[in-house]
């Protein structure tokens, strides 16, 4: 770290690297959740984990950038300034963040970087997920207790946009389907193995645009080591037009 760093010493011990262990953890619970879980009984726990997590992760990359950038830590309570809950909003917010720090500065891997970013931007599977995280962090959470108060909710149930999502996914991969018609149980754990995959590829491209220094080049970097998956770089990165990024 540099003698400038932007947070102080008590910030730095009772504020952010408390909050980067808290966000791998529950992270890492609901990635295990959704590879171990049955979705039948367990989806709200998936969506109210993973918006919690998604949420922690986007909202500290975004206030290292700002931090660290000459500004202050942003207050991430206002919905109507584009924070609260908005999980969706503001990973795209970031994303486009990213891309632009690209523009601005040189990076060693550049292309790499922007090709990751770019594969995010192009998968649905993810969109929709992180749409359900949406729905769930903003009004989702008591969908039902809030039926019982006599209030229907026009989204409808956030797990309803998380299996739309579950659906297309097996509709398009022909592997899936025959799994399906011929050992469920295997159908189910290749499903959940590749929704997690799904979220866990976002994860890992923000730490690694962290860790070359777009998100700032002290405790950006920090932020994406400390908040890398343990098997973060089991995913190959292909040169390839469409950039993909694919499990070892």
């Amino acid at each position: 770290m540099s003698e400038h760093a932007a947070f102080s010493r008590d910030e730095v011990w009772s504020g952010l690297l408390p909050e980067f262990a808290s966000t791998k953890y529950v992270l890492a619970t609901g990635l295990r959740l959704i590879r171990e879980g049955r979705f039948d009984t367990n989806k709200d726990a998936i969506l109210a984990t993973l918006a919690v997590g998604v949420e922690k992760l986007v909202k500290l990359a975004h206030g290292i950038m700002i931090v660290e950038a000459g500004g202050r830590w942003p207050a991430m309570g206002s919905t109507r300034d584009g924070w609260g809950h908005a999980v969706a909003k503001m990973e795209r917010r970031l994303r486009a963040n990213l891309l632009e720090r690209l523009n601005d500065g040189s990076f060693e891997y550049d292309p790499l970087l922007r090709g990751m970013l770019a594969t995010i931007d192009e998968d649905e599977t993810w969109a929709m997920l992180v749409s359900a995280l949406e729905v769930y962090a903003t009004k989702g959470r008591f969908y039902r207790l809030d039926r019982l108060a006599g209030r229907v909710q026009e989204e409808g149930a956030p797990e309803e946009i998380w299996e739309t999502a579950e659906l297309g996914l097996w509709q398009n991969d022909r592997a899936l389907r025959t799994l399906l018609g011929e050992d469920p149980d295997a159908f189910n754990k290749a499903l959940s193995n590749v929704l997690a995959d799904t979220v866990e590829r976002f994860i890992v491209v923000i730490c690694l645009t962290g860790m070359h220094g777009v998100i700032g080049a002290d405790w950006g970097v920090r932020f994406g080591a400390d908040l890398l998956p343990e098997h973060g770089l089991r995913f190959k990165y292909e040169a390839r037009p469409s950039w993909g990024l694919r499990p070892a």
